[in-house]
């Protein structure tokens, strides 16, 4: 099995708001994969779902990536984690980014959306065009919140 197969499961149960299941899974993938990167986001997006926020920093940053300091769902980490000064460097970072590439806004969103701002996190859904950036793990919450009815409405709507 790959790992790339492997992390389809995890992601699943993400979104499905099963945190628990996905870091067990994760845990036990990445004993047959141990650098695996993938495994170890999602690994991170589950812990930080679990609150387990010390953990998921360590998960994200153990990362073999060039960016794994600057990692969106790292910010929401470290903003959920009351580590603001860090959690603004990765969004700073991010902002800066996009002046020359490229930054889905669900991902500035998201550590906004940490750091408990509201009207920013709404703002930067507003501008998110692709529905799956819509749907990480620790957005859940924002699907049934009415002041973001209108972003989310796409889940009540058959797929047919």
């Amino acid at each position: 099995l790959s790992p790339l197969i492997a992390s389809a499961e995890p992601i699943v149960l993400i979104r499905s708001g099963e945190p628990e299941q996905a870091i067990e899974l994760c845990e036990r993938v990445l004993d047959d994969f141990p650098g695996d990167n993938n495994i170890k986001f999602h690994l991170g997006e589950a812990l930080t779902m679990s609150g387990k926020y010390a953990e998921a920093i360590r998960t994200l940053r153990s990362r073999d990536v060039s960016t794994a300091d600057v990692n969106f769902m790292l910010g929401y980490a470290y903003a959920r984690n009351g580590q603001y000064d860090k959690a603004t460097e990765v969004l700073n970072y991010l902002l800066e980014k996009r002046n020359r590439a490229y930054v889905p806004p669900a991902m500035i969103a998201l550590i906004y959306y940490g750091m408990g701002d509201k009207d920013m996190t709404l703002d930067w859904l507003n501008k998110e065009t692709n529905y799956f950036m819509l749907l990480f793990g620790p957005m859940r919450p924002l699907w049934t919140d009415q002041d973001f009815a209108h972003i989310y409405e796409f889940l009540d709507q058959d797929p047919i």
